[in-house]
């Protein structure tokens, strides 16, 4: 009974970290779009780090399956390499 109220608030978490990731993200997407219309890059820039900062945020959750680590984050190109030979 008390694991199912700890998974329970750990999806709640899961779901506002995913749903502010990809509120930054798409605010980023916006800076970007109003960056190329007004000819500023400093609002591109910042637009571009708001969605790499916003994808990251929302990709925290899938990290609690530890298979899904190697998908996000994969080997060094030596070891694969290394690996098929």
């Amino acid at each position: 009974m008390k694991n199912d109220k700890y998974e329970e608030a750990y999806v709640i978490l899961e779901i506002l970290l995913q749903a502010l990731g990809a509120g930054l993200a798409i605010w980023g997407a916006i800076n970007i779009l109003e960056g190329c219309n007004n000819n500023d890059m400093k609002m591109k820039e910042q637009g571009e780090k708001q969605i790499v900062a916003g994808s990251k945020i929302a990709s925290i959750p899938v990290f609690r399956d530890p298979s899904l680590y190697d998908v996000y984050y994969p080997k060094d190109l030596d070891d694969v390499i290394s690996e098929t030979e």
